[in-house]
């Protein structure tokens, strides 16, 4: 059976106190299935500090000699600070996000005429999501800080996919960026509301190899946008409500009690 584990910050106690006795409770542990993986969710009551760190990357790399898949669930420069110390990546719902999005976005816009920017595009996943594209629409420009590395993408798309891509900020009609892309979000697994983080956990432990998310490419994101579909996993919209449904919130809507 597939697995995965998950780690999470979360305490009841001040932030002063956390910091100081944090490290010495014993985690909170809970099982939990998600497209047929078993998981283990871990609450730690402090990882920002250095100590707190430490254990948490003791448990990681545990968990990567029995070839369990991995997240923490974190403010990104502790996510960052623990991956550094580990030889696996970690999960944090980037691809999975990235993936549906994309599917959506695309979904929705004419990729016949449409001229999109893509921003972001000299990162890892962003390159990735480069050649996806390219695959798909036919006008494409890339953003982002590295010249050199746009060109040298510029030049592989137009070698492998046909495509002209531009690079610099050009007149388009949809603008992507790659933070609107790997944005964390809520996901629908199985009737369930689950962090993107656990979802793509749940998913890559179940039905793809360490392998497959360690070089991220397009067909990377084929795949598991496509496996997500078919185990029923949706994005949920961060703000709104649909039509008759009632939220209780402090922002403008027709739809407030």
């Amino acid at each position: 059976m597939a697995r995965f584990l998950v780690i999470e910050e979360h305490t009841p106690l001040p932030t002063y106190l956390a910091h100081r006795i944090g490290v010495y409770l014993p985690a909170r542990r809970r099982d939990i299935m998600v497209c047929g993986a078993e998981g283990q969710i871990e609450v730690y009551h402090d990882i920002t500090t250095e100590r707190g760190q430490q254990k948490a990357v003791l448990r990681l790399r545990e968990a990567e000699k029995e070839g369990i898949i991995s997240a923490v669930i974190a403010e990104r420069t502790v996510r960052q600070a623990i991956a550094r110390e580990l030889t696996k990546p970690l999960c944090d719902g980037s691809i999975l996000s990235a993936a549906l999005r994309l599917e959506d976005i695309l979904g929705e816009t004419d990729c016949r005429t449409a001229r999109i920017m893509l921003v972001g595009a000299d990162s890892t996943l962003g390159r990735a999501v480069a050649v996806y594209l390219a695959k798909r629409v036919r006008f494409l420009s890339l953003v982002g800080r590295s010249e050199t590395s746009l060109q040298r993408l510029a030049r592989r798309l137009w070698q492998t996919e046909g495509i002209a891509a531009v690079v610099g900020a050009e007149k388009a009609d949809r603008v992507i960026t790659m933070d609107d892309l790997t944005a964390e979000a809520d996901c629908c697994a199985e009737g369930r509301r689950v962090s993107s983080a656990i979802a793509e956990c749940a998913l890559f432990a179940r039905h793809l190899p360490y392998e497959r998310y360690d070089h991220i490419t397009a067909r990377t994101l084929t795949a598991t946008a496509e496996l997500a579909r078919a185990q029923g996993i949706s994005i949920l919209p961060k703000k709104g409500a649909g039509i008759g449904q009632i939220r209780l919130t402090n922002e403008p809507s027709a739809n407030i009690i």
